[in-house]
């Protein structure tokens, strides 16, 4: 049996079954087609019910006004002839390939602005990783500065550095010099540079006179010749340190001699000759700095 084409009207809710072979599965004729393909008859046809009775039914429900059909039902019927384009039926496949949103993301990456997007946010931290390298190059750590001196000193200069004053001190504060040394001293370690030049240096404390007064006398001398004082160091009973031009002066009482104190001086890392290989030992230097009686 060839297929056939059921045509329903929109106003009775009847179908025909058309068998004309050149008529399209999928067409407009007057009403909408269902591509639906089967045997004859229609759904509304009742089981024993006569052919020729049901398509007689079809015919005048679908038929055109003045063709025998009644003027109520020309009324209801509803043409959709010229009313719905082709592009406008959609089947079933049609519906299922509707693209989704999801396919934006993708057309928008593959976009100009998407790709140069992208490659700034890959970019950044490549810059900022090569920045964090320079400024570290720029900015020398603390060994650096320790291993290479801007200005290396001489031997002479060293001494120098320290030795003279310790002289205005003993001087300023009319320190009762008992001894006094010299000795070049490693900052890094024992032997290697760079050195600095190093005094120390003990006097007498003056007898029926408070040691705290006294250290807090020469403290205030200290200050008035320009020196800076420091946080006190815990380790020693009444001590006190200041600085001025890079040189550093703690003074403090003896551990072991309550009757004396020690003043020790110390000068910038500065001096890169080698005297890994030198006499160890302090150089007395008691006559460069005491004070003549």
């Amino acid at each position: 049996m060839s297929p056939c084409v059921f045509h329903f009207a929109a106003a009775t809710g009847s179908a025909t079954c058309n068998r004309c072979a050149a008529a399209s599965t999928n067409s407009v004729s007057g009403l909408v087609a269902v591509g639906v393909r089967g045997r004859c008859g229609h759904p509304g046809q009742k089981r024993g019910q006569k052919r020729g009775q049901g398509d007689a039914e079809s015919r005048a429900a679908t038929s055109p006004a003045g063709t025998g059909a009644s003027p109520g039902a020309a009324s209801r019927r509803v043409s959709l002839a010229g009313k719905v384009p082709m592009s406008d039926v959609r089947t079933a496949p049609q519906r299922r390939r509707t693209p989704r949103g999801g396919g934006n993301l993708g057309n928008s990456l593959r976009s100009t602005p998407g790709r140069l997007l992208i490659g700034a946010a890959l970019a950044v931290p490549l810059v900022l990783g090569g920045a964090f390298l320079s400024v570290g190059r720029l900015h020398s750590t603390p060994s650096d500065v320790l291993d290479h001196p801007a200005s290396p000193v001489t031997d002479e200069q060293s001494k120098d550095q320290v030795v003279g004053p310790a002289r205005q001190i003993v001087s300023a504060a009319g320190l009762q010099t008992a001894s006094a040394g010299y000795l070049l001293m490693s900052c890094k370690n024992r032997d290697d540079p760079p050195y600095q030049g190093a005094v120390y240096l003990t006097f007498a404390l003056p007898a029926g006179q408070q040691t705290d007064t006294y250290f807090e006398t020469v403290a205030s001398t200290l200050r008035t010749h320009g020196w800076v004082e420091g946080p006190p160091p815990n380790n020693h009973a009444f001590a006190k340190i200041f600085s001025q031009n890079a040189v550093t002066v703690t003074i403090y009482r003896d551990n072991d001699d309550p009757g004396a104190g020690v003043l020790r001086l110390y000068g910038e890392c500065r001096n890169m000759n080698d005297h890994g290989h030198d006499a160890t030992g302090w150089a007395d230097i008691t006559g460069e700095v005491a004070t003549p009686r």
